[in-house]
């Protein structure tokens, strides 16, 4: 999900079989706050409504990975960046845990 906190876009990566959120900025790495207990209420809820159609219980623990992207050159990439992390994670999925390959920043040729 792409989300925009103060005129900068984020994303974040939702594995709901393991309840892992890979969070992608593109200025640093520091999970924005409102985003986090958002999305803390939600699971919350959806865990519960889970528990409540099945008769097993077993609650899972949220697991937030910041993943090292590549970051911004300056003040207004990050709507580029968002997508380009979007087209990288579909064509190759295990980037998410490769680091980007090491990318530090995007260029033309790359």
């Amino acid at each position: 999900m792409s989300y925009n906190p103060s005129y900068h876009w984020i994303l974040v990566v939702i594995d709901m079989s393991t309840l892992t959120f890979y969070y992608l900025n593109s200025i640093d790495d520091t999970v924005e706050e409102n985003l986090y207990n958002f999305i803390s209420i939600v699971v919350e809820k959806y865990l519960a409504e889970v528990k409540r159609k099945r008769t097993t219980s077993g609650s899972k623990e949220v697991e937030w990975k910041v993943v090292k992207v590549p970051k911004q050159p300056g003040n207004v990439e990050c709507g580029y960046y968002v997508l380009r992390f979007m087209k990288e994670i579909v064509e190759i999925p295990a980037i998410l845990t490769e680091k980007f390959n090491g990318k530090t920043i995007y260029t033309q040729d790359i």
